[in-house]
């Protein structure tokens, strides 16, 4: 179980204290298809003589510091709460590569019209 930890941002670990690791990882998507057992060996050979240290990236639709734990932080607001992050960043991510492809066409469209002149 949780029992203590470290965090710059990200979390609370109250939230987190005396749950197992499935209890915490919950919310991701696939986590005990995919990586569960991995997961538990990390954690299960932990030494008190031999810390972990551990790193980890997460995508984001805000230029804010995120903090997706908490319904109060401004990113999570905007959202309408932490419930709509995933829903959010999918949506930006629709938009930016719509965007994106839309460019690429218009661009190929473009040189098409100059080698034909």
């Amino acid at each position: 179980t949780f029992e203590a930890g470290v965090v710059c941002f990200s979390f609370d670990p109250r939230k987190r204290h005396h749950k197992t690791l499935v209890q915490v990882h919950a919310p991701v998507p696939g986590y005990e298809d995919k990586i569960e057992a991995a997961v538990a060996r990390v954690f299960t050979s932990l030494r008190q003589d031999r810390p972990l240290w551990r790193a980890n990236w997460a995508l984001q639709n805000s230029p804010q510091v995120v903090s997706t734990d908490l319904e109060w932080h401004p990113s999570n607001v905007a959202i309408g709460g932490v419930a709509n992050r995933c829903k959010a960043a999918m949506a930006q991510l629709h938009a930016s590569t719509a965007s994106s492809t839309s460019a690429s066409a218009t661009s190929a469209g473009d040189s098409d019209a100059t080698a034909a002149a």
